[in-house]
């Protein structure tokens, strides 16, 4: 799902970044962690609010501590309904994101988040 240019940062979040261009590209985010669904939920609104503009699409599959995901998906400023799925579709069982946008800063993105999703 990263793809190249992934590295693993310190708090068990794996970071990929790829370029559209010179000022879109894609960070994929995946957490070792169960998220708080809440501390997400505020996350993404604050991130939306700040730089809706810039941010063209948030999707993903994150681990609420269910038995199956939760899928997110926003473009700029919509967001769609989560949809709980009753089973994961692979073994893999990381909350897994996916921002795409313009002038994004991955570490941030990613610290920003922690900040928000640890349950």
């Amino acid at each position: 799902m990263l793809g190249a240019g992934l590295a693993t940062l310190a708090v068990g979040v794996a970071v990929g970044i790829s370029r559209h261009d010179d000022d879109v590209a894609a960070v994929g985010l995946v957490l070792d962690s169960t998220v708080d669904w809440l501390g997400f939920g505020v996350w993404l609104t604050m991130l939306l609010h700040a730089r809706g503009r810039e941010i063209l699409r948030v999707k993903g599959l994150l681990d609420v501590g269910e038995g199956g995901p939760v899928v997110v998906d926003a473009v700029q400023h919509v967001v769609h309904p989560p949809v709980h799925l009753d089973d994961w579709p692979d073994d893999d069982r990381r909350s897994r994101l996916v921002v795409i946008g313009r002038h994004l800063d991955a570490e941030r993105l990613e610290r920003s988040l922690g900040l928000f999703t640890t349950a």
